[in-house]
């Protein structure tokens, strides 16, 4: 009887292992983020550590079509935050404190970041975490246009 209390004692430990781990605070979703193009967009990043655990690295990718990762800025626990390349000017971390609260804004949004952006957390010692999300920018339609005199006589040309 003791064996199996041994036994099954142990199971127990190491099931509980192998399940808790920490976790996204905001979980991800099929529904793509909606954006409206020369807007500032969010883009939700926030994990909730074990105790003990500590966030050493954060860095967010976008999807290219081939299917490659653009890294676009990374936040590290000593060495501070990196932007590459076009991203440098256009992308910051809502948060002054990247490894606490990720979430990336881009400052100026354009229609050619729509797609699939991935977020990954790297943690010590409980390894790295992802959470993936779509980004839909949608243009703001012209809302007025300049009217158009047209006078009877005039040699033709477009009017709208």
């Amino acid at each position: 009887m003791t064996s199996l209390l041994n036994t099954l004692s142990l199971c127990l430990c190491v099931l509980r292992i192998c399940v808790i781990q920490g976790d996204f605070v905001d979980p991800p979703t099929e529904e793509p983020i909606l954006s409206l193009s020369e807007r500032e967009t969010v883009l939700p990043c926030r994990y909730q550590l074990l105790p003990g655990d500590t966030v050493v690295q954060v860095t967010w990718y976008k999807e290219k079509p081939d299917a490659t990762k653009d890294q676009i800025v990374t936040a590290h626990h000593t060495n501070g935050q990196t932007a590459f390349g076009a991203w440098s000017q256009r992308v910051r971390f809502q948060s002054s404190e990247p490894t606490v609260d990720s979430s990336l804004v881009i400052m100026s949004t354009e229609v050619s970041d729509e797609g699939k952006y991935l977020c990954r957390i790297i943690t010590y010692p409980s390894g790295n975490f992802d959470t993936e999300m779509s980004l839909t920018v949608w243009t703001i339609p012209i809302s007025s246009l300049d009217p158009v005199i047209l006078v009877e006589g005039q040699s033709y040309r477009q009017a709208a």
